[in-house]
């Protein structure tokens, strides 16, 4: 029944874990994924608060969390950016 009630979005996250998996076993052999990303408690925040996000009506938490992805989360792409790029560039 949750497969139903979440459908697209949790296939959609499921398969990308699954991409991702594949991913970190060809990039570079012995990377793992507590080295493909730093400041993990800033991805950790934003799940978090992603999660909060999906379940709530409060028009200011909503407001706090938008806030949070502008200011907080949205400087950790960048960087994630600039790692993947590394990797792929690092011969085989």
């Amino acid at each position: 029944m949750a497969e139903q009630h979440h459908g697209p979005l949790r296939r959609y996250f499921r398969k990308l874990l699954v991409e991702l998996r594949q991913w970190n076993q060809k990039a570079a052999g012995h990377v793992t994924i507590g080295t493909l990303v730093s400041k993990g408690e800033g991805w950790m925040a934003m799940i978090k608060a992603r999660n909060q996000l999906s379940h709530t009506c409060n028009l200011e938490q909503g407001q706090s969390i938008a806030r949070d992805g502008i200011e907080r989360f949205a400087p950790l792409f960048p960087a994630l950016r600039h790692r993947f790029t590394r990797l792929s560039n690092e011969p085989s």
